[in-house]
């Protein structure tokens, strides 16, 4: 019965979380053709200056103020023109710096294709990761996944399965995955948790929890957004001060209407924030181990985020005499101006 009234919740919530989304949709990006008449001459001026053809050019503000323009475009003359020409027009029509969509074509044929250029980030997000699975696992039981959306926010997702080896490993995948395909199919991020806790709730697997640890990083602003489920603590380095930001909450799948409370920061050209898995500071064997964790952190001086990672590790493991009671998890991200 309990396993019927569990499904219940599950799809009610899954029906709130998609009046969310549609809700979120409804506000959407904002056309802008109609006051950018002379905007849109300029762009089809330079296009066909480099030997190109734009149609259904239109452009689009979001609710951020950050603009992108959208077009089909296409070779005049056939033969292969590189994309970057037909961002390069752009750039000088309007004056911004923009980008092309992740999937662009490269080169530019006769046969049209969609395109979509955005306003460039101010920063840049690099990512190093340090690892070593729990001495006798086959496997480690962390998982983790880094990605950019088209919306200039960088995403950090690190999960730590319950226990090691396959099993632990096979759980805290689900949550990455999860998390990752919501994000990337545009749900916000508290609407992609609740469906992700959602599904593991309703797995039904009562001894099999992950934690699931969240960053997103706005990569025209530097402001950080971190939720934590059941996470260890993660840092923020700034220059040789060190910030503990820590939680507390009950792992993915634990409790049908899990909340997190995000927490917000801001990072600055040549900051770090640094994430770790519960293995990294449990067996640090001291009375705080965030702050002696916090410590390592502000002793490392590099500007290398995989560097960072790795030294931080070999650093955890002299306190534990080299030994992994638990798998061990490190990513260390950083961000610099463009």
């Amino acid at each position: 019965m309990g396993f019927f009234k569990n499904g219940t919740e599950v799809i009610a919530g899954q029906l709130d979380a998609m009046a969310d989304v549609m809700q979120d949709w409804t506000k959407g990006q904002k056309n802008l053709d109609g006051k950018s008449k002379m905007l849109l001459a300029r762009i089809g001026f330079e296009v066909r200056e480099r030997g190109l053809v734009a149609e259904q050019i239109h452009i689009y503000e979001d609710r951020d103020k950050r603009r992108s323009i959208t077009a089909e475009v296409a070779s005049k003359w056939g033969g292969g023109i590189p994309s970057k020409n037909y961002l390069r027009a752009l750039e000088k029509a309007t004056g911004m710096a923009l980008r092309l969509q992740k999937d662009a074509r490269a080169v530019l044929t006769r046969d049209p294709v969609s395109i979509t250029a955005y306003e460039d980030t101010c920063f840049d997000a690099i990512s190093g990761v340090a690892t070593k699975a729990k001495e006798g696992a086959a496997i480690s039981g962390d998982n983790f996944s880094l990605f950019l959306l088209e919306n200039g926010r960088y995403n950090i997702c690190l999960s730590d399965g319950m226990g090691s080896g396959p099993a632990a490993s096979k759980e805290s995948d689900m949550v990455v995955d999860l998390m990752e395909k919501f994000m990337e199919a545009g749900f916000p991020t508290d609407t992609a948790i609740r469906m992700m806790n959602s599904a593991m709730v309703l797995k039904g697997d009562d001894e099999s929890y992950s934690t699931m640890d969240y960053a997103t990083v706005d990569l025209y602003t530097g402001n950080v957004e971190l939720i934590k489920i059941g996470a260890a603590a993660s840092f923020l380095k700034h220059k040789e001060e060190v910030t503990c930001l820590s939680s507390s909450s009950l792992p993915a799948g634990v409790y049908m209407q899990q909340l997190a409370k995000p927490q917000e920061a801001k990072m600055c050209h040549g900051d770090f924030l640094v994430m770790v898995t519960d293995g990294v500071l449990e067996y640090l064997h001291v009375k705080n181990p965030e702050e002696k964790l916090a410590e390592m952190i502000s002793e490392i001086n590099t500007d290398n985020a995989g560097g960072m990672a790795r030294a931080l590790l070999e650093h955890v493991l002299l306190f534990t005499g080299g030994h992994a009671m638990d798998d061990m998890t490190i990513i260390v991200t950083g961000i610099w101006e463009k």
